[in-house]
């Protein structure tokens, strides 16, 4: 009669044995995903149309890259202006489906790169 702590001639505890190496190798691989997930946790992606200066573009861009650089996920948001109106449309796009959308008024000073920041900042989640 065969024993019961052998299958195909080996012993079990060489099958453990590749059962905890198979374990190691997975709990390195998350480790490696979660490194890789803190490292390279942002994209922010700022467009701009029809808004005039590209000096302030420039700027725009820099302060909200800054603003969503925290947060994890990928961002999106995309700042359009008009030629008969002194409104820009601002349209921010992130994870789980988030999506807000906010008209700057140039009248109102919303325009300056620093009043944008600080919109974008109000209008996302803290940290997620």
């Amino acid at each position: 009669m065969p024993s019961l702590y052998k299958r195909n001639d080996r012993p079990f505890p060489r099958l453990v044995v590749v059962r905890v190496n198979h374990l190691k190798m997975v709990q390195r691989w998350k480790t490696a995903i979660l490194f890789r997930r803190r490292l390279f946790r942002m994209t922010v992606v700022v467009e701009m149309h029809n808004t005039g200066d590209p000096e302030v573009q420039r700027d725009v861009v820099a302060i909200v890259e800054h603003v969503l650089s925290d947060r994890p996920g990928d961002w999106r948001v995309s700042i359009l202006g008009s030629q008969d109106s002194d409104q820009w449309e601002m349209k921010i796009f992130g994870p789980n489906g988030f999506e807000r959308s906010y008209t700057l008024e140039g009248t109102a000073g919303q325009h300056d790169p620093h009043v944008i920041a600080a919109i974008a900042l109000r209008m996302v989640p803290g940290r997620l």
